[in-house]
């Protein structure tokens, strides 16, 4: 019985490892076959790759035509409205925190911290005493003046009046007094030539036609260079500008300029809304003697309120909450009584 059963389990451990040993051969080779499959796809995909970049142009991939496609349609970046004055975006003058502080109305205040515009290759200032402003209007002359250096290389813009170190009155002026107003003389070209030309002082210009300076030269308006700035000023947003005192013809020269260069219909909204004659708040006084040079006004800062007091107008695009604050009403007083008269206390 022994002898018989020991053949048939030595017969049953031989198959036993025969089949152990069996499965890992075919393991084997099946992952063998699976490789040898995928490297064939690759080998064949990196063929017809070839092909295809030799025969034929490659086209761009999906995800690079919707980046491309993203950015031909997102908006330049700068003052968001279309300024028509020449290449490139500009963001405006870099203004941050300062110190300086216009208090009350321009008619009627002070200037605490005052900036003084300096003389460079852009700028020409007048009368250095009384060249001082807020830091937000010093610098957007600053940057305006550069602006039409840069598209009219050599350009050179006359700063007159802003205001005193401190403030206060500066005659003739009826303004002028918290740092918030500036007088900018046109930039200007020879009448005979038609050239570039510079005079020393302000020129006035009657009615927009040709003017002389004390010296006797013949000067008249230069309508390209005038509009870079005036555009300049108005198109950005970083420090607000109220108005633009002009003569109403040199104001139509303008816009006429502006129209000619294909300035956005915002633009010469902005324009026609803030370069002109102007009249104060209560309109009692009528602002349209300025043939001579621009007379700019700028909102309040936001870190001078709410002691910088702003007035009339306000312009659409400019958000009231930002250049005005409300301030409490004041209560209305009571007539005080008379005190009665001794026959009065008698009856």
């Amino acid at each position: 019985m022994t002898r018989r059963l020991v053949p048939l389990f030595v017969f049953v451990l031989g198959a036993l490892s025969v089949v152990a040993m069996g499965q890992p051969r075919t393991r084997d080779a099946r992952s063998v076959r699976v490789a040898t499959r995928a490297t064939d796809v690759e080998r064949t995909d990196v063929e017809r790759g070839a092909r295809t970049s030799t025969n034929e142009p490659s086209e761009p991939s999906a995800e690079r035509v919707e980046h491309v496609d993203d950015t031909a349609s997102e908006p330049s970046v700068g003052t968001g409205v279309g300024t028509g004055v020449g290449t490139g975006p500009s963001l405006g003058p870099s203004v941050g925190p300062s110190r300086s502080r216009s208090v009350g109305a321009t008619n009627r205040g002070r200037l605490n911290h005052a900036v003084r515009v300096e003389p460079s290759l852009t700028l020409r200032v007048r009368n250095p005493s009384q060249a001082y402003g807020t830091e937000e209007l010093v610098a957007l002359i600053a940057w305006a003046a550069d602006e039409v250096a840069r598209q009219h290389p050599g350009s050179s813009l006359n700063v007159g009046d802003l205001s005193r170190e401190r403030g206060g009155r500066i005659r003739p002026h009826r303004s002028h007094r918290v740092g918030r107003d500036a007088d900018l003389g046109f930039y200007l070209v020879d009448a005979q030539s038609g050239e570039a030309a510079e005079a020393r002082h302000f020129v006035a210009l009657p009615r927009g036609a040709k003017g002389t300076d004390r010296q006797g030269g013949s000067f008249a308006f230069d309508d390209a260079r005038n509009w870079t700035l005036i555009a300049a000023l108005v198109s950005q947003d970083v420090v607000p500008v109220q108005y633009i005192m002009v003569i109403g013809p040199l104001k139509e020269r303008l816009l006429a300029e502006g129209r000619r260069r294909g300035a956005s219909p915002e633009l010469l909204a902005r324009v026609d809304a803030v370069v002109g004659p102007q009249r104060s708040g209560r309109g009692r006084f009528s602002y349209d003697s300025h043939d001579s040079h621009f007379h700019v006004r700028i909102y309040c800062a936001p870190d001078d309120r709410p002691a910088c007091v702003d007035t009339a107008p306000f312009h659409p695009w400019v958000s009231r909450e930002a250049v005005e604050q409300p301030r409490p009403r004041a209560r209305a007083r009571r007539p005080a009584r008379r005190p009665a008269s001794r026959q009065a206390r008698r009856r």
